[in-house]
């Protein structure tokens, strides 16, 4: 028996033996990113035996959104922790929160739903990329779990982080990662404040970008529909999982849409309808819903500089949405009625809204002249106004083409490569909160967005 024994453990030994190598061989090839920070943060918090007092979990609207400083300060509590991910689905958010529950024991869920959250999925073409984001963020635990969901589906392979940087396998690139791992662990995972996207600290990601009142243009990429038909019933059935695992371990769980600009307001076609959707559904368990798009004076509040793009807040954006909403939670949290701190629907809301809110232009050329077709976002009984400008002295000036009218077609002289045009819309011609896009001839004829102006 003994020598069976002996025998069978040499096998066994050089098969761990071999999979410690991999494992140490796929670390030193992955270089450092966001899940690592996040992984540090949490082993912080439970290395001094810490609980998290509000979990923040879903998409990359709640990793740009809530700040855990603020809300720490405006809640008088000791940690918040923001685990979203980009693209992260309600089912991966019910994931991460049993992987968590394990460690940092969550007394207060907060996850976010936007207006499509449960409609039947589009293709997604960057689903593994923000599949691989949350499997960054789990536990050792987590990922071996994810691993066995995994078995046979095309993601696996990408699950081994020796195959998925498999191209980055270079002498240099291992040292660098070694380095840089050498000095995170030494000046105490401080990340680089130098980048576009930063992350700042317990899972929150800083966009040091903000975009000019006026220059958000109208999203044409997506099917930008609410429909309570094409509601994915598994989907949903994890959100009712969600919930009943919150009730049984005794977390408070919050539902919460955070804000996107008005232009996606607009933009979305029965809005509303998602917002009573959620409203009904928390009614129907016995949780909050808080609609941050409905925030009260929200256009002196959220202005378009505070974004940084037509669905995501900009790093200054999310400091102030999270100190607006952090004193709407702790007040809910005391037990008191925080309803009017909202707009009661979408048709309050517009109310409260006097611009035209974002445009979009797509031209024609027939070699002569170029044909243009103006589209706005604006109230239903606003009379707009349109111009067309000329950019002079290399975009620092603008000259009038085409003086203000109603017509939202209009025909200019083919432009040269090196030139630019400014459209306008606005609810008179002296508007200062006029909506405003600059193109020049490619994304004109392609039916692109406008340049994004800093």
């Amino acid at each position: 028996m003994k020598k069976f024994f002996k025998k069978a453990a040499v096998p066994v030994l050089t098969a761990l033996i071999f999979t410690a190598g991999l494992i140490i061989l796929g670390r030193m090839v992955t270089p450092v990113g966001e899940g690592e920070y996040f992984r540090a943060d949490v082993e912080k918090i439970t290395a001094g035996k810490e609980s998290v007092d509000v979990l923040f979990l879903g998409s990359s609207r709640i990793f740009r959104s809530f700040v855990p400083e603020v809300y720490e300060e405006k809640l008088a509590v000791g940690n918040c922790l923001v685990a979203g991910s980009s693209g992260q689905r309600v089912e991966e958010s019910y994931l991460m929160l049993k992987d968590l529950n394990d460690d940092v024991k969550p007394k207060t869920v907060v996850l976010g739903v936007q207006w499509n959250t449960f409609q039947t999925a589009e293709e997604d073409v960057l689903r593994m990329e923000h599949t691989l984001k949350l499997y960054d963020r789990l536990s050792l635990g987590g990922k071996a779990g994810y691993l066995v969901r995994n078995i046979g589906t095309d993601v696996f392979p990408q699950l081994f982080y020796l195959y998925r940087y498999r191209f980055d396998f270079t002498f240099e690139n291992i040292m660098q990662n070694i380095s840089d791992r050498r000095d995170l662990k030494k000046n105490g995972y401080i990340p680089d404040t130098t980048q576009v996207n930063t992350y700042h600290g317990k899972g929150f990601i800083y966009a040091n970008r903000n975009l000019d009142d006026g220059n958000i243009a109208i999203d044409s990429r997506w099917k930008n529909r609410f429909d309570k038909a094409e509601i994915d019933p598994v989907r949903l059935g994890y959100l009712d999982k969600l919930c009943d695992y919150c009730k049984e371990n005794g977390i408070r769980l919050i539902l919460v849409s955070p804000p996107v600009s008005m232009m996606s307001i607009y933009n979305i076609d029965n809005f509303q309808g998602a917002i009573d959707f959620y409203t009904e559904y928390a009614k129907e368990k016995g949780i909050a819903y808080h609609n941050l798009n409905y925030v009260r004076d929200r256009e002196e509040i959220f202005p378009d500089r505070l974004m940084y793009d037509g669905w995501h807040f900009s790093g200054e954006g999310a400091y102030k949405l999270s100190s607006v909403y952090g004193e709407i939670l702790k007040k809910y949290m005391d037990g008191e009625d925080v309803s009017g701190y909202f707009y009661k629907d979408i048709d309050e809301l517009k109310q409260n809204v006097n611009r035209v809110v974002a445009l979009r232009a797509e031209g024609v050329s027939d070699g002569s002249s170029i044909k243009l077709h103006i589209t706005s976002l604006q109230n239903d009984d606003a009379s707009v106004l349109y111009c067309v400008e000329i950019a002079r002295n290399g975009g620092k000036d603008y000259e009038m083409l085409i003086d203000w009218t109603d017509d939202p077609d209009q025909t200019i002289p083919v432009l040269s490569d090196n030139e630019k045009i400014r459209i306008k819309a606005a609810l008179s011609p002296d508007d200062e909160n006029a909506a405003w896009q600059v193109y020049d001839i490619d994304r004109l004829l392609n039916g692109e967005e406008g340049e994004v102006v800093f």
